[in-house]
Order: structure tokens, then sequence, then C-alpha cells
């Protein structure tokens, strides 16, 4: 068996939540939020919590002097991984 990390492109077609590290903006965007299961799976009143505190911290810049060096990677590690089990 081997375990393999699986990298997300930061531009990657499919915007499940992995895909929201370089674009913290999709966040903001009710559609993208509804499409990932990660959101859907929130109560109501944390994705407000959530939404409204990312809303503050890109409007503030707080979140690129935090985590702007993301924008710039090709594809980042959010902790996928592809089990390979050969028989």
């Amino acid at each position: 068996m081997s375990v393999e990390v699986v990298p997300i492109p930061r531009d990657t077609p499919d915007w499940t939540l992995g895909s929201f590290w370089a674009h913290p903006e999709r966040v903001l965007d009710e559609q993208a939020r509804n499409a990932t299961s990660g959101f859907a799976r929130m109560a109501p009143a944390v994705v407000a919590r959530v939404v409204a505190a990312v809303r503050r911290d890109l409007e503030s810049g707080a979140w690129d002097e935090r985590h702007g060096d993301l924008r710039a990677l090709e594809s980042f590690d959010v902790g996928l991984r592809l089990v390979v089990a050969r028989y």
C-alpha cells in the first residue's frame, strides 16, 4: 500500500473547499460556498461568522499580510491523500 499527497492546483476548476486556499474571495461567493460540503455541513450562524471574518480580513489586507504568500504558489497540500492498495 502507498499513500500519495494530492496537491491542489491554484486554479483548479473544481471549487472544493480545499481549492479556496489561493482564492479566499470564494468564501464570499454564496454559490461557491454552497458547492462545498464543508460549508454545507456548517450551521448558518457559523457560515455567517466565517464569511464576516474573511470579508473583514480581505478588506483590511490582514488576510494577505498573514497568508498572501499562498497566492504565489502553483499548488498546495491541503491534506488530501490518495491511498493505493495493491493486491
